[in-house]
C-alpha cells in the first residue's frame, strides 16, 4: 500500500472516531445550555453573532471536539495498527470508544449530581468564573467531562494495546493446525 494510501485510510479512521467524540460533544453540551443558559453566552468566547446558547453550545462543542477527536483516533491507530503485531479490529476500538463517552458521561453526570445535592464541588474555586449553583454545576460537569475523558482515553488505549499483545500471530496459530 502506498504511503498515501495508508494516511487516507488513517485520517478516515481518525475521522469516524471523531464524529462519535463530535455527536457526543454536542448532545453534552444541549443539557449543560440547559442547566445554564450562561455557561455558553457570558462564558465562552461569542461566535459569528449566535446569541441561541443550545446553538453557540453546539458550536463550541463541535469546534472543540476536533483536536481531541482526531488525537485519540490517530492515537488508536498508532497503539492499535503500527508495529508487528496483529492488526486490532476497527469494531473492538469503535465499540471502546463508545465505553470512554459512556464512562466520561457517567462521571460527569454523577459529578453534577453531588453539586446539585451539596451546593459545593470538589474542584478549587479558580474553576469557576462565579459560585452561583447553576454555574458551579455546569462548570464541575464539563470540567469533569475533560478528564474523565482523558483518563478513559488512556485505559482504552492500554486495553487496546494489551488486546494486541494477547492476539497471536497468523503465522504460529497456521503451524499449530
Amino acid at each position: 500500500m502506498l504511503l498515501a494510501d495508508k494516511r487516507s485510510v488513517i485520517y478516515s479512521f481518525a475521522s469516524r472516531v471523531w464524529g462519535r467524540v463530535a455527536v457526543y460533544a454536542v448532545g453534552h453540551d444541549q443539557y449543560i445550555a440547559r442547566i445554564e443558559p450562561r455557561h455558553f453566552t457570558e462564558y465562552h468566547k461569542p461566535f459569528l453573532g449566535i446569541e441561541s446558547p443550545s446553538l453557540l453550545a453546539a458550536v463550541h462543542a463541535f469546534l472543540a471536539s476536533i483536536g481531541p477527536g482526531f488525537l485519540l483516533g490517530i492515537a488508536c491507530v498508532l497503539v492499535g495498527w503500527m508495529g508487528s503485531r496483529p492488526r486490532i479490529s476497527d469494531r473492538y476500538v469503535m465499540n471502546g470508544v463508545i465505553v470512554v463517552i459512556a464512562c466520561a458521561e457517567l462521571s460527569s453526570l454523577l459529578s453534577g449530581l453531588w453539586v446539585y445535592q451539596t451546593g459545593r464541588s470538589f474542584y478549587p474555586d479558580f474553576l469557576f468564573p462565579e459560585v452561583t449553583k447553576s454555574l458551579v454545576i455546569t462548570q464541575t460537569i464539563q470540567v469533569t467531562c475533560y478528564l474523565a475523558s482523558v483518563l478513559f482515553s488512556g485505559a482504552l488505549l492500554l486495553a487496546i494495546l494489551c488486546k494486541r499483545r494477547r492476539i497471536r500471530p497468523l503465522q504460529v496459530e497456521l503451524c499449530r493446525d
